[in-house]
This record gives C-alpha cells, sequence and structure tokens, in this order.
C-alpha cells in the first residue's frame, strides 16, 4: 500500500483521526479542505490541479477493470 500513497498522494482531511496513525501508514493529513488543498498543490508542484473528494472514501471500493 505505501507503494501506491507515494505514487498516488492521498490527503485526508478529518478531525477524529489521530494524525500520527495516518502519517505512520504514508496518508497525508489535514484538518480542513483549504490546509488539504495547499498541501495538494505544493505536492503536485503547480497551481492548475485537479483533485478527487471522496466524502464517504472509507466506504469506497474501487471498480477493477
Amino acid at each position: 500500500m505505501r507503494t501506491v500513497l507515494q505514487r498516488y498522494p492521498h490527503i485526508i482531511v478529518t478531525e477524529e483521526m489521530n494524525r500520527a496513525i495516518l502519517e505512520e501508514v504514508g496518508f497525508n493529513y489535514a484538518a480542513t479542505v483549504e490546509e488539504a488543498m495547499t498541501k495538494a498543490e505544493a505536492i503536485i508542484g503547480r497551481p492548475d490541479f485537479t483533485v478527487t473528494v471522496m466524502p464517504q472514501g472509507a466506504n469506497t471500493l474501487p471498480l477493477l477493470k
């Protein structure tokens, strides 16, 4: 899973989860959407980027083709 998170960084916006746990498993933590967008721009390296918002991300399964 670490390889997927390195190739496709994920930023988790939450107040309830422990930041240390998220970072330990390879996720980026943000307390607000604004903080997440700032981190996304820093990761991508340019101001024109697209993000995917998944409000129920923990309950989402990928569709494998």
